[in-house]
């Protein structure tokens, strides 16, 4: 089961690349904001604002580093096993379009940007609740036939129609397994 309180690592990920954006960008305003957030670091503690905005030095690795201190991790490597464990041990066992295909769009999915919208509309409507990079949809039973699976083996209901946050890590596996066998 996922700990709601730590970022996915997709998101982690996507908060890094953009916190050195924002210090690369033309917006001073930003920039400076991400400049103060580089300082938390100790190999940027005694440099100026200024001369993080201007520095060449600060790369990708740092960003990574910052958003890890700022989720209460010392590093980027500690966030990343503590997001890893968190996600499950089938999380990065599919690629992040792996449950998706072209064809779906035959059908009506209903897109969100946040788990809790996508789980919301779960709760009221059915359907099957997946991920698809960085967003989550909700699908019907057509849908799921198109991704190989059948939408009435029993783990479906096993993991509460949820793949984010599956209620049964087991039959999660098992579709998890299904779905790769269906990609091969």
């Amino acid at each position: 089961m996922s700990d709601p309180s730590l970022p996915t690592l997709a998101r982690c990920r996507a908060r890094a690349r953009m916190l050195l954006a924002h210090l690369r960008g033309s917006d001073p305003v930003r920039a400076r904001a991400a400049a103060q957030r580089f300082q938390q670091l100790q190999s940027f503690a005694q440099a100026s604002v200024d001369d993080l905005c201007s520095s060449d030095r600060v790369r990708l690795k740092h960003a990574l580093t910052v958003v890890a201190v700022e989720a209460g991790q010392p590093s980027w490597v500690a966030l990343k096993a503590a997001c890893l464990r968190a996600e499950g041990p089938t999380a990065a066992a599919l690629p992040a379009d792996a449950l998706y295909t072209e064809r779906m769009s035959l059908w009506l999915n209903l897109w969100f940007a946040s788990y809790d919208e996508a789980r919301a509309s779960l709760d009221a409507d059915g359907g099957y609740l997946l991920p698809y990079r960085h967003h989550f949809f909700v699908t019907t039973a057509e849908a799921i036939r198109e991704l190989g699976l059948d939408p009435s083996d029993d783990d479906w209901r096993r993991i509460g129609f949820d793949w984010v946050r599956p209620a049964d890590p087991a039959a999660h596996a098992r579709l998890v397994g299904k779905r790769r066998a269906a990609l091969a």
